[in-house]
C-alpha cells in the first residue's frame, strides 16, 4: 500500500511539472521570454478585477516598433531578433518586479503598471521612451511609438483597455513616429 501511494506521488508530481511546463510555454513569448499575448490578457484581467474591487490606479503601456520590417529587410532576421531581445531588456530593467511586460506579437510590447497613477505612469512611460530608444540606437533606423493610458479608478474590462492604449499609439504613429503620448482616464 505505501509503496502504491508513492508511485502515485511520484506520477503526481511528474503530471504536475508537466503541466507548468506546458502552461509556460503556452503564456510565454519564446524569442523574448516575456509573457505572451495570450499570458498578458490572463494576467491583465486578473489585475484589472482587482484594480476595481479595491479602486486601485493602474496605467498601461503600449508600445510598437517604427520601421522595424526596413530593419529585417535590410540587416536580415538574426539583427531583428536581438533588437527585440534587446527591448526585452530595457523594458525589465526600467520597470518594477510586480509590473506585467508581454511581447503581443511582431515588434508589438505592452505592459500594465498596477497601482500606478497618472503621475508615476508619465514619468514611467518618459523613462521607457528614452531607454529604448537608447538601445534601438543600434537597430538604426528602428524607433519607437508609445501610448500610455492612466487610470485614477478602472471601470473597464482589460480588453478594452489594451485596445484604447493601442490607439493612443496609433495617433503617435500618424503624427510622425518616434513619439510618446499620454491619456487619462477616470
Amino acid at each position: 500500500m505505501l509503496l502504491l501511494a508513492l508511485v502515485l506521488a511520484r506520477q503526481f508530481s511528474q503530471l504536475r511539472m508537466q503541466y507548468e511546463v506546458a502552461y509556460m510555454n503556452a503564456t510565454r513569448d519564446a524569442l523574448t521570454d516575456l509573457q505572451n499575448l495570450r499570458g498578458f490578457i490572463e494576467a491583465g484581467n486578473a489585475e484589472v478585477e482587482r484594480s476595481k474591487r479595491y479602486g486601485h490606479p493602474l496605467s498601461v503601456i503600449y508600445l510598437d516598433l517604427d520601421n522595424f520590417k526596413h530593419l529585417n529587410d535590410t540587416r536580415g532576421h538574426d539583427v531583428g531578433d536581438a533588437a527585440l531581445k534587446a527591448i526585452a531588456g530595457a523594458l525589465r530593467a526600467v520597470l518594477r518586479s510586480n509590473d506585467l511586460i508581454a511581447r503581443l506579437g511582431g515588434d508589438e510590447f505592452a505592459m500594465l503598471l498596477p497601482e500606478t497613477g497618472p503621475e508615476t505612469a508619465t514619468e514611467v512611460g518618459r523613462k521607457i521612451f528614452a531607454t529604448v530608444n537608447s538601445v534601438l540606437q543600434d537597430f538604426p533606423p528602428v524607433t519607437a511609438s508609445i501610448g500610455v493610458i492612466r487610470f485614477a479608478r478602472v471601470t473597464s474590462t482589460f480588453p478594452d483597455i489594451i485596445k484604447v492604449a493601442d490607439e493612443l499609439m496609433y495617433e503617435v504613429k500618424k503624427t510622425g513616429k518616434n513619439d510618446v503620448r499620454f491619456r487619462n482616464y477616470d
